[in-house]
């Protein structure tokens, strides 16, 4: 929430006075940067409740999540601004001896020619592991680095590029995003992997916003932390008689779309780049782009229910549909369960592999979605089931509304 004067946004960044005490010395350690390319806490705070709260002074700008949403992906130009003003920024950080960790569109505010980084307390949190689809392969493991940060900046232009464009700045991003650390480039040097691009073209901000209303926007889409962590979602809750084992089944059925049939081993493929998170608004819908428009809701609506179930997140899950047909029913009865507790997800992660539009209008689209879902638990009452990984193939009826795109129901299979 804001401050009265609206100039102010306190979040809570984790719990503890461990944590706190982090916190406060990170703090003090950005503050020290003297860096307008990145966010810096004024207050650091505990609670009489133990959170962790951090103010951080309002900034005028968009983040790149709600600016997806509101323009077509970037030029090549606008790509090679975007990774240089980054390079700048998160090698300030490293010149202070600091790893930003979670370098996400969430977390890049685009301002009048410049960026500014958010969220540069999240590393404080033991369990903090980053984006996923942005994160580089070590911070599963708990490992950070610098070279995790040139990872997800190189993430992140893959996935704003415009299809025009998009090889170009794969080629270019190739060593930034290499698995090994030790083969990716250092911050400094990726202006010059970005010279091919030619000449860089500012990113325009949207009107007025702010990163207050940015952030209020896309909070429920953060950082995906390890399950211990989660202190959140221990919530004590019974079920009783033989209907237990029913409800884990039931329940393990909708962690992905709706009890598709197609269930197989998951492939070894390689997965697409993360997509763009809705941010509650209208996705830009010039026809010219209707198609790839629709691509990317769809990519964006499955990979948000992965998240929501996996955080246990009901508000979020209930953004992802609209309508009265069973689908929507069916997603909003497990966003009840999943607010009162009943039912929690553990270890769930899903890669969209592949979004296929069969049929595209204005106002609407008919995508094909495949997608894989890491092996993991669901855990009904006091009661867990194991579920396997999988690698299924959906197709997702959507809508456009002034909510953005929803999904209406779930077809059969072409």
């Amino acid at each position: 929430m804001t401050s009265s004067a609206d100039s102010t946004l306190r979040r809570v960044v984790g719990r503890g006075s461990d944590v706190a005490v982090r916190a406060r010395r990170r703090a003090a350690r950005l503050r020290a940067l003297h860096r307008a390319d990145v966010s810096v806490p004024s207050e650091v705070s505990l609670t009489s409740d133990g959170d962790v709260v951090a103010a951080v002074p309002v900034v005028p700008g968009t983040d790149m999540t709600a600016l997806s949403m509101q323009r077509p992906p970037l030029t090549a130009g606008e790509c090679a601004w975007l990774g240089r003003q980054l390079a700048a920024a998160v090698g300030g950080m490293h010149q202070g001896g600091l790893v930003h960790g979670d370098v996400a569109p969430g977390n890049i505010l685009i301002r009048a020619d410049a960026i500014v980084l958010l969220d540069c307390l999240a590393v404080v949190r033991e369990d903090e592991r980053g984006t996923p689809g942005f994160r580089a392969p070590e911070r599963m493991a708990g490992d950070l680095c610098e070279a995790s940060d040139v990872y997800s900046i190189g993430a992140v232009l893959r996935w704003a590029a415009r299809d025009a464009d998009v090889e170009a700045v794969r080629k270019v991003t190739r060593l930034m995003v290499d698995p090994d650390p030790e083969r990716r480039p250092a911050a400094a040097e990726i202006p010059e992997h970005l010279g091919q691009l030619g000449a860089s073209t500012a990113i325009a901000p949207l009107g007025d916003a702010n990163v207050a209303t940015a952030l209020r926007s896309t909070a429920r889409l953060r950082t995906e932390r390890t399950t211990a962590g989660r202190w959140w979602r221990a919530r004590a809750w019974a079920i009783r008689g033989g209907s237990v084992t029913a409800a884990i089944a039931a329940v393990a059925a909708v962690a992905v779309w709706w009890g598709a049939d197609t269930s197989q081993s998951a492939s070894a493929r390689e997965p697409v780049a993360a997509p763009r998170v809705l941010a509650g608004k209208p996705a830009w819908s010039d026809t010219s782009a209707g198609a790839a428009t629709a691509r990317q809701a769809a990519t964006v609506l499955t990979q948000t229910r992965f998240q929501a179930l996996d955080a246990g997140d009901g508000p979020l899950l209930r953004t992802t549909v609209s309508g009265d047909d069973e689908t929507a029913v069916a997603v909003r009865e497990l966003a009840d369960r999943l607010d009162a507790g009943e039912v929690t997800f553990s270890g769930l992660q899903g890669q969209v592999l592949n979004a296929t539009v069969i049929e595209s209008a204005p106002q609407a689209a008919t995508v094909a979605v495949s997608y894989e879902t890491t092996a993991h638990s669901v855990t009904v009452g006091e009661l867990a089931q194991h579920v396997a990984a999988t690698a299924e193939t959906v197709v997702l009826d959507l809508e456009l509304s002034s909510r953005g795109w929803t999904v209406v129901r779930v077809l059969p299979r072409p």
